[in-house]
């Protein structure tokens, strides 16, 4: 925090590392805000990808948090949507979402009229397609999360709680192996660089939202390019 603060952005669900925030700390967050006068620009484009438990809005903390909060969300990611696109931003703070929408005009233009049709059938209801999916995704990440435990225990990471990103760190933070291009090199697993979250050449991301079978290649994969011993660490 400093004297130029203005906002706070969360990212929950969270990505890169898969975090579901709990009440408290999204209470913690709250009190921030209020002490500070800060608004809370909340990313919940994850929200439908919980695995483990039930997503907690921030904006559902109190009602004076709701009115500093402006939450960004939509069905890209939880139904596979992305070439239609289409997402949306609320508020209880009418006058802090007439804002939003006269300076992200030019960037956040009106939905389309397909747009909005897939909106308004993503968020009828959690429909078996979804129960599924959410379902797929979380047995590929216990799959996954058992792989990388039994094969490269030197390899860290927290079971994410939600989305379908798993967040590695090669060794510790800061060591001199470079996780992307490890994976690349040992599983021919394709991953994104640490340094594109801001992280060191350490950590790497990896996305699950896949069939059963490729799930099975992964794992397998995981297990003959990592099941050596790490003679450097």
């Amino acid at each position: 925090m400093t004297r130029r603060t203005r906002a706070i952005y969360l990212c929950n669900p969270h990505n890169p590392t898969g975090h579901a925030f709990t009440g408290q700390e999204l209470e913690w967050i709250a009190e921030a805000a209020e002490r500070d006068n800060l608004r809370i620009f909340s990313n919940e484009l994850h929200s439908r990808t919980m695995l483990d438990r039930p997503h907690i809005p921030v904006a559902g903390i109190s009602e004076s948090t709701a009115r500093r909060t402006l939450t960004f969300s939509g069905a890209t990611k939880s139904h596979n949507i992305a070439g239609i696109g289409g997402s949306f931003l609320f508020s209880h703070d009418a006058e802090l979402v007439d804002r939003a929408r006269k300076d992200l005009s030019i960037r956040v233009p009106t939905a389309r009229s397909l747009q909005q049709a897939a909106l308004r059938a993503a968020y009828q209801e959690d429909s078996p397609w979804l129960l599924r999916t959410r379902r797929t995704i979380r047995e590929s990440r216990d799959l996954i999360c058992r792989a990388l435990s039994s094969a490269a225990p030197w390899i860290k990471f927290d079971q994410p709680l939600a989305t379908y990103f798993l967040w590695l760190r090669w060794g510790d933070s800061g060591s001199n192996f470079d996780a992307r291009d490890e994976l690349f090199r040992r599983c021919g697993i394709v991953g994104l660089p640490g340094a594109y979250f801001g992280a060191d050449k350490s950590f790497a991301r990896v996305a699950f939202a896949t069939d059963a079978a490729t799930i099975e290649d992964v794992v397998g994969r995981l297990h003959l390019g990592l099941g050596l011993k790490e003679e450097l660490l």
